[in-house]
Protein backbone atom coordinates (compact mmCIF):
# COMPACT_ATOMS: atom_id res chain seq x y z
CA UNK A 1 0.00 0.00 0.00
CA UNK A 2 0.86 3.32 -1.38
CA UNK A 3 2.12 6.03 1.71
CA UNK A 4 2.03 10.04 1.26
CA UNK A 5 3.75 12.26 3.49
CA UNK A 6 1.08 15.20 2.73
CA UNK A 7 -2.03 15.43 0.94
CA UNK A 8 -1.21 17.59 -1.51
CA UNK A 9 0.26 16.01 -5.01
CA UNK A 10 1.93 18.13 -7.61
CA UNK A 11 0.55 15.79 -10.48
CA UNK A 12 -3.35 15.59 -9.12
CA UNK A 13 -3.46 19.11 -6.77
CA UNK A 14 -5.77 19.34 -4.68
CA UNK A 15 -7.88 16.11 -5.87
CA UNK A 16 -4.69 13.96 -3.97
CA UNK A 17 -7.85 11.03 -3.50
CA UNK A 18 -7.29 9.98 -6.85
CA UNK A 19 -3.75 9.33 -6.90
CA UNK A 20 -4.37 7.33 -3.76
CA UNK A 21 -7.11 5.49 -5.36
CA UNK A 22 -5.22 5.26 -8.41
CA UNK A 23 -2.06 4.12 -6.22
CA UNK A 24 -4.29 1.61 -4.21
CA UNK A 25 -5.24 0.09 -7.80
CA UNK A 26 -1.50 0.05 -9.10
CA UNK A 27 -1.10 -2.10 -6.16
CA UNK A 28 -3.36 -4.59 -7.08
CA UNK A 29 -2.20 -5.18 -10.64
CA UNK A 30 1.56 -4.79 -9.85
CA UNK A 31 2.19 -5.70 -5.91
CA UNK A 32 2.65 -2.83 -2.89
CA UNK A 33 5.11 0.04 -3.32
CA UNK A 34 5.87 2.94 -0.92
CA UNK A 35 6.49 6.10 -2.85
CA UNK A 36 6.82 9.58 -0.86
CA UNK A 37 5.76 12.85 -3.00
CA UNK A 38 7.96 15.09 -1.42
CA UNK A 39 11.00 14.36 -3.75
CA UNK A 40 12.49 16.98 -6.04
CA UNK A 41 12.45 14.17 -8.82
CA UNK A 42 11.89 10.55 -9.37
CA UNK A 43 14.20 8.66 -10.88
CA UNK A 44 13.20 5.94 -13.51
CA UNK A 45 13.41 2.60 -12.09
CA UNK A 46 12.96 -0.96 -12.94
CA UNK A 47 11.81 -3.96 -10.94
CA UNK A 48 11.95 -7.80 -11.91
CA UNK A 49 11.66 -11.41 -10.32
CA UNK A 50 13.59 -14.08 -11.31
CA UNK A 51 13.27 -17.60 -9.91
CA UNK A 52 16.30 -16.76 -7.28
CA UNK A 53 16.25 -13.12 -6.32
CA UNK A 54 14.39 -9.77 -7.09
CA UNK A 55 16.78 -7.11 -9.89
CA UNK A 56 16.04 -3.15 -9.09
CA UNK A 57 17.73 -1.22 -11.69
CA UNK A 58 17.55 2.69 -11.32
CA UNK A 59 18.71 5.36 -13.78
CA UNK A 60 20.82 7.74 -12.36
CA UNK A 61 22.76 9.62 -14.72
CA UNK A 62 24.57 12.25 -14.03
CA UNK A 63 25.12 11.16 -10.12
CA UNK A 64 28.66 9.62 -8.50
CA UNK A 65 28.01 6.84 -6.94
CA UNK A 66 29.05 8.47 -3.37
CA UNK A 67 25.84 10.36 -3.44
CA UNK A 68 24.09 7.28 -3.31
CA UNK A 69 22.54 5.74 -0.32
CA UNK A 70 21.04 1.93 -0.33
CA UNK A 71 18.88 1.16 2.63
CA UNK A 72 17.30 -2.17 3.66
CA UNK A 73 15.09 -2.47 6.10
CA UNK A 74 12.97 -5.66 6.95
CA UNK A 75 10.82 -5.38 3.72
CA UNK A 76 11.85 -1.77 2.99
CA UNK A 77 14.25 -0.83 0.11
CA UNK A 78 14.74 2.73 0.30
CA UNK A 79 17.20 4.12 -2.24
CA UNK A 80 17.99 8.17 -1.86
CA UNK A 81 20.58 10.61 -3.38
CA UNK A 82 21.05 13.91 -4.50
CA UNK A 83 21.81 15.63 -8.27
CA UNK A 84 23.92 18.54 -8.33
CA UNK A 85 23.93 20.84 -11.62
CA UNK A 86 25.91 24.30 -11.77
CA UNK A 87 22.95 26.64 -11.32
CA UNK A 88 22.36 29.45 -13.65
CA UNK A 89 25.30 31.97 -14.95
CA UNK A 90 24.52 35.09 -14.66
CA UNK A 91 24.20 36.78 -17.89
CA UNK A 92 22.58 33.55 -19.39
CA UNK A 93 19.53 33.15 -21.23
CA UNK A 94 17.94 29.86 -20.05
CA UNK A 95 15.32 28.82 -23.56
CA UNK A 96 14.71 25.38 -21.86
CA UNK A 97 15.89 23.94 -18.66
CA UNK A 98 14.55 20.47 -18.54
CA UNK A 99 17.38 18.54 -16.23
CA UNK A 100 16.04 17.34 -12.99
CA UNK A 101 18.48 18.28 -9.92
CA UNK A 102 18.36 17.97 -6.13
CA UNK A 103 17.06 15.67 -3.81
CA UNK A 104 15.01 12.07 -4.53
CA UNK A 105 13.70 9.11 -2.25
CA UNK A 106 12.14 5.86 -3.43
CA UNK A 107 10.89 3.14 -1.17
CA UNK A 108 10.10 -0.31 -2.48
CA UNK A 109 8.32 -2.62 -0.43
CA UNK A 110 9.54 -6.15 -1.83
CA UNK A 111 6.83 -8.97 -1.21
CA UNK A 112 8.68 -11.86 -0.23
CA UNK A 113 11.59 -11.72 2.29
CA UNK A 114 15.24 -11.71 1.47
CA UNK A 115 19.30 -12.76 2.10
CA UNK A 116 20.04 -9.52 3.71
CA UNK A 117 23.91 -10.39 3.77
CA UNK A 118 23.54 -11.93 0.13
CA UNK A 119 21.99 -8.52 -1.39
CA UNK A 120 24.71 -6.38 -3.97
CA UNK A 121 24.58 -3.65 -6.06
CA UNK A 122 26.82 -2.06 -8.53
CA UNK A 123 26.71 1.09 -10.24
CA UNK A 124 27.86 1.54 -14.09
CA UNK A 125 27.43 4.16 -16.96
CA UNK A 126 25.01 6.10 -14.69
CA UNK A 127 22.63 2.71 -13.83
CA UNK A 128 22.14 1.07 -10.50
CA UNK A 129 21.54 -2.28 -10.05
CA UNK A 130 20.78 -4.25 -7.18
CA UNK A 131 20.17 -7.75 -7.02
CA UNK A 132 18.53 -9.05 -3.66
CA UNK A 133 18.28 -12.76 -3.33
CA UNK A 134 15.15 -14.31 -2.44
CA UNK A 135 15.30 -15.95 0.65
CA UNK A 136 16.22 -19.52 1.23
CA UNK A 137 12.54 -20.76 2.91
CA UNK A 138 10.94 -19.46 -0.54
CA UNK A 139 12.62 -21.51 -3.11
CA UNK A 140 11.05 -24.27 -4.31
CA UNK A 141 12.35 -27.64 -3.25
CA UNK A 142 11.78 -31.09 -4.08
CA UNK A 143 10.31 -33.83 -1.88
CA UNK A 144 11.05 -37.19 -1.89
CA UNK A 145 8.18 -39.73 -1.47
CA UNK A 146 9.07 -42.55 0.78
Amino acid sequence: MKTYMKSYSPVFGNFGHVERELGRALDTLFGPTIQTTLNTWNPQTDIAETETAYLVTMDLPGLAKENVSINLTEDILTISGERVIETKKEGTAYHSNERYSGKFLRKFRLPKPVQVDAVQARFEGGVLHIELPKSEALKPINIEIK
